[in-house]
């Protein structure tokens, strides 16, 4: 009778360890990397690896912030400087390393993914790899590849007894700001902002301008780079303005990324653009036969007959630098 008990006690504790881990719920939060530097020559070329631009490090930043509650167990990241740039500052802080997956796995590395229990995991990828993860983990075809300038899309996956529960998220671009100035604020420990703002209310109480500056940090946290150049313009203006807010204010300004837009071009017809790009890519070619990045191009243009106005421009450069 004993030996009875114990084994249908030892059954029945079974039965609980396997249901309580069953029962364990597992996050996944997976994200494109941030906004990537286009600037340098070559860096929208396939197989490029560039670096996170300015606003993508305060992108990077600003995640630890956003997903502070969720505690990650265990960072990836594909082997790129972009994606292992924007998962840094969530490692440093959580105090985890950074694994590495393989994008051109993204099935296997799903099904590994999914053998994992109670833990809260952060996948960093790209613009089409991160949606197509989020569908092989929630078994549909529900999500595109993200557009080319979408930075701010992440998803919370939650997987427990075979169920999922997936949302979409956005982190507003405005958190860019928010970060930057809280991190500049921390550093001396005073709220600079709202005190430039209550000075130069006290020195001009009907001024409309500041009344609504006051407002929108109160709802929001922060102000744009344009509203800070305001700002800064109305308190330079008061004589006894303490000039160390003043320099805070101006290195918020300078430091903050510049949104304004690119000035318009006026677009060659479709036809110009064609001929022209076909005679820059048989003149380099026919003095350069084996240049791999002009070969690609012409590769490209011949599939496609077209090009990406960042690819039609690195052939210009080339035409120019090897050609004229």
């Amino acid at each position: 009778m004993k030996m009875y008990l114990k084994s249908l006690i030892g059954v029945i504790a079974l039965l609980f360890f396997t249901a309580v881990v069953n029962a364990q719920s597992t996050t996944f939060i997976l994200l494109r990397h941030a906004e990537k530097d286009t600037s340098s020559y070559g860096s929208m070329m396939m197989n490029a690896d560039p670096p996170l631009s300015k606003s993508g490090e305060l992108r990077a930043e600003r995640l630890v912030n956003v997903l502070a509650a969720f505690k990650p167990d265990i960072i990836y990241s594909t082997n790129y400087k972009r994606t292992k740039a924007t998962a840094a500052p969530l490692a440093a802080q959580s105090g985890k390393e950074i694994q590495l997956y393989d994008p051109k796995k993204l099935p296997l590395f799903a099904d590994s993914l999914l053998l994992v229990k109670g833990k809260t995991i952060v996948v960093v990828g790209h613009s089409n790899t991160t949606p197509a993860l989020v569908d092989l983990l929630i078994k549909e075809n529900k999500y595109a590849a993200l557009d080319d300038a979408e930075y701010g899309t992440y998803w919370i996956v939650t997987v427990a007894e075979r169920k999922s529960d997936c949302r979409r998220k956005k982190i507003l671009v405005g958190y860019l700001y928010s970060s930057f100035i809280s991190m500049l604020q921390k550093k001396s420990g005073v709220d600079i902002i709202n005190k430039v703002l209550e000075a130069v209310y006290a020195a001009d109480k009907d001024s409309l301008f500041i009344m609504s500056l006051m407002h929108q940090y109160e709802d929001r946290g922060f102000l744009t780079k344009k509203q800070l150049e305001g700002l800064h313009d109305k308190a330079k203006k008061i004589p006894d303005i303490t000039p160390g807010w003043l320099a805070t204010i101006e290195a918020m300004i300078a430091k903050l990324p510049n949104r304004d837009k690119s000035p318009i071009i006026k677009k060659q017809p479709a036809i110009l653009e064609d001929e022209q790009t076909a005679m820059q890519l048989n003149s380099i070619l026919s003095r350069y036969p084996q240049h791999k990045t002009v070969l690609q191009l012409q590769s490209k243009f011949q599939k496609e007959h077209e090009l990406s106005t960042a690819e039609r421009s690195s052939l210009q450069k080339l035409y120019k630098l090897l050609v004229k």
